[in-house]
């Protein structure tokens, strides 16, 4: 069975990648596309590499032409708000052209073969503002163009591949571990700390809003939806969405204070007015039922010893 990841190179796809070649070894072969990762990156990931841009959809369809998969798992994209703001042409590019690019060449050159991909919980928006968990069947009111613009890309899904191509939405909230970059909240105090602690920055810890509160995964808990969506697909049709989360908020203070209780740094804590968002959402729910009724899926992971594991990367890091 040829498996293709997009985004293959990503926080997240390089664990997805890893996870498929230990649980399906042989059994499959594993396409990986990235547009600028290097082919010895991929090589050190064991699986085959294609250099494919998504905003490129004679690129897209060749690609999907030459090697039609029969799962392909859409990771790719712009994938956080800070990345996005300011630059909605370029996020639509991606996020929703792009992901118009990839179910065209599934239609076209691989129909049958289900998709499982990678969209946001945030397509809730203001609905959050009821502060019940949110199901599927909840409005989608998305509040900022990266939002808006996955949004759009799972209505591409719906209308244009999934009468081929059985299409699993996964509507994702906050998920973190070693590796993340700093756009993101917890690598970003993390990797400010682990400065402070070596000397390298001023003790002076910048923020934005803290008394945001947040639904928080491991990665790896997230690869594990990822693996039980893969199961499902054997018998997917049409088009399914579901909702990915731990079912626990958190405040952003809260993790603040952990990691600050994990450090012997004497610093202090600034607001930064830069890190505020116009769109502040107080606080995310959703209520995954219905993948869990389907999968038995259930974050397995403590998100305490997460925090831990963010901090010790950034050490070794800096």
């Amino acid at each position: 069975m040829t498996i293709l990841v997009t985004g293959a190179s990503g926080f997240v796809g390089t664990r997805l990648v890893e996870r498929l070649r230990r649980e399906l070894g042989g059994g499959a072969r594993v396409i990986g596309w990235d547009r600028t990762a290097s082919p010895a990156a991929h090589a050190a990931l064991g699986i085959e590499w294609r250099s494919v841009d998504l905003t490129d959809a004679a690129a897209v369809d060749a690609a999907v032409r030459a090697d039609p998969p029969r799962r392909a798992f859409h990771l790719a994209g712009l994938s956080s708000v800070k990345q996005t703001e300011g630059a909605a042409a370029a996020t639509y590019a991606v996020n929703a052209n792009g992901t118009q690019h990839l179910a065209r060449a599934l239609r076209a050159h691989a129909p049958g073969a289900t998709g499982v991909f990678a969209r946001t919980g945030m397509v809730y928006g203001s609905a959050f503002a009821s502060g019940e968990p949110l199901s599927e069947t909840a409005p989608v009111r998305p509040l900022d163009a990266y939002a808006r613009s996955k949004l759009a890309g799972e209505i591409v899904l719906q209308d244009l591949l999934s009468e081929r191509c059985p299409v699993i939405t996964l509507r994702l909230l906050n998920h973190s571990g070693p590796g993340q970059d700093e756009r993101f909240v917890v690598p970003s105090f993390a990797a400010q700390i682990a400065r402070i602690e070596k000397g390298l920055a001023e003790p002076k810890l910048s923020v934005g809003n803290l008394g945001a509160e947040r639904d928080f995964l491991d990665v790896d808990d997230v690869i594990d939806a990822y693996m039980a969506a893969l199961a499902l697909a054997d018998h997917a049709k049409g088009f399914a969405v579901f909702n990915i989360a731990s079912g626990r908020l958190r405040s952003i203070a809260s993790i603040l204070d952990r990691l600050i209780a994990l450090s012997p740094a004497k610093l202090a804590v600034e607001k930064d007015a830069g890190r505020m968002r116009a769109s502040e959402i107080a606080a995310t729910r959703c209520d995954t039922a219905a993948f869990t009724a389907r999968t038995g899926w259930r974050p397995q992971r403590d998100f305490d010893d997460t925090i831990a594991a963010i901090l010790d990367w950034w050490r070794g890091r800096v």
